[in-house]
């Protein structure tokens, strides 16, 4: 019997991100390329709600944006006070969808009425926390605070048509959000998806738990795959991207930012525990997009890896990587398809933070980056790789300092992985654009945004705002 044909490549025609230290896709390659990291202690002012029985020394460490309290409700047709009533995560995720559509060189107008499909990945609500905590409410809450509506809220401002829903696989809710997504356009339910998700840190309780469950970094220093690396730090930030069939955004002359050949998901069942990740079942899952994709693993050349900065989760990982290489058909491959034969390892979270349910797809945009620049950036901050990473002969290495990956026989290839801390589990196959590929459609400029100050706590009338404070974050090499 024959092999079935690999499914549709998916193209990726818009992105836009913004993180901490980075406003924009370019801006967070800026950041990646020169190994950057904006972190700081998480302020009082995010902390409502820390319990009285832990001391102040066991406050976490953030990656925090700037201004989360300001939006510009008048372009999206909120009032200041359903502004005020609506999460920040979902603000974020509102200009988000509005930046992907201009670097796509779409005018909402275009695409008013159609059957685009929404996919948002949504696993924390500080913001409604918040007001349990502060014992505060109002009737805009339900529409402003629902986690439905971090993708309805963009289906009904667009007037769009299709699929709109939110997916919480914990850490890997944007990068399974997204293989929804792309099983919808390959099914022809969907001409077009928006795919995205967006992280605001702004109460303490939820912080205190996971300093309870000793998650996070005490030292707020932890880097990913580092001998040092004590727990995740959090961060703050989102990202979206607009994805079409790959033949017909070359029919349309769309730009294309990357191409999606596989996309896979996967759960470790009783393998790794409950909360533990296991490399086997992450080997397996990496095989088998490739395999679905009909691509050779061997030609990978960069992972985007999860990456947490975890003692036990980053071993497991590369191992997870080694074990994959070691069930190549051939046997364990002498190269991979990174510079030098390498397949390169690296992780955006040393950059900006664990951004949870947005961690994979800020990690997908940053891929996207790197095939097409054809630079591997540096894990940001690594100073000597955990002794517990054993690689075992396989031709895999972290990537320590900026690689130059130059075009060859066969296209860039990258693989993003994100984990759930439940065991749900999604990868992603990436592929650099098509050589010789000009599009007809331009990015449009961006709009300015009229940010004006909106929170539930203060008063949201119309006037002209400050100028935001900065926040005390330090730029740490």
């Amino acid at each position: 019997m024959p092999e079935p044909a690999p499914p549709a490549p998916v193209a990726i025609i818009g992105a836009a991100c913004r993180t901490a230290g980075a406003d924009s896709v370019a801006e967070l390659w800026q950041l990646s390329t020169q190994g950057r990291r904006m972190a700081g202690p998480i302020p009082d002012d995010r902390l409502t709600g820390w319990p009285d029985d832990l001391p102040a020394s066991l406050r976490p460490y953030g990656f925090l944006l700037d201004g989360i309290d300001r939006f510009d409700a008048e372009l999206f047709e909120l009032s200041p006070r359903a502004a005020a009533w609506t999460d920040p995560q979902h603000r974020l995720m509102l200009e988000l969808s509005w930046r992907t559509l201009e670097d796509a060189g779409v005018t909402p107008d275009e695409l008013r009425g159609a059957d685009v499909g929404v996919f948002a990945g949504g696993i924390n609500a500080d913001y409604r926390e918040l007001m349990f905590l502060t014992r505060r409410g109002d009737s805009c809450v339900p529409q402003g605070t629902f986690s439905t509506f971090l993708a309805n809220r963009i289906s009904y401002f667009y007037d769009w048509r299709g699929l709109s829903m939110v997916v919480d696989t914990a850490c890997s809710a944007s990068l399974t959000a997204l293989v929804l997504a792309v099983r919808a356009l390959r099914q022809g339910d969907l001409p077009l998806a928006l795919v995205g998700s967006a992280n605001i840190i702004c109460n303490g309780f939820g912080l205190s738990t996971s300093v309870r469950g000793r998650l996070l970094s005490p030292s707020g220093e932890s880097v990913s795959f580092d001998a040092g690396a004590d727990g995740y730090i959090r961060g703050e930030g989102g990202g979206c991207v607009l994805l079409k069939l790959l033949d017909r955004a070359v029919a349309d002359g769309d730009r294309i930012v990357g191409v999606i050949r596989g996309a896979e998901v996967s759960h470790d069942g009783r393998a790794g525990g409950s909360t533990a990740p296991d490399p086997y079942t992450q080997g397996e899952l990496i095989l088998r997009a490739a395999a679905r994709a009909g691509v050779d693993p061997a030609t990978i050349g960069y992972l985007e890896a999860h990456g947490t900065g975890t003692p036990v989760g980053d071993p497991v990982e590369v191992h997870g990587v080694v074990d994959a290489l070691g069930r190549h058909p051939g046997g364990m491959p002498s190269a991979a398809g990174g510079p030098g034969g390498k397949l390169w390892v690296g992780s955006v979270k040393s950059n900006v933070g664990h951004l949870e349910g947005a961690a994979g797809i800020v990690g997908l945009i940053r891929a996207t980056q790197v095939l097409a620049h054809g630079l591997i950036p540096p894990v940001a901050g690594l100073r000597r790789v955990n002794p517990a990473i054993d690689t075992g002969g396989a031709p895999v290495e972290i990537a320590a300092e900026i690689v130059e990956w130059p075009d060859g026989p066969v296209p860039r290839r990258a693989g993003v992985s994100s984990y759930g801390l439940g065991g749900s589990n999604a990868h992603v196959l990436l592929e650099q654009p098509p050589a010789g590929y000009r599009p007809r459609r331009e990015p449009i400029a961006p709009r300015p945004f009229r940010h004006r100050s909106h929170w539930f706590d203060r008063t949201n009338r119309p006037t002209t705002p400050p100028e935001p404070t900065r926040s005390t974050h330090t730029d740490v090499r």
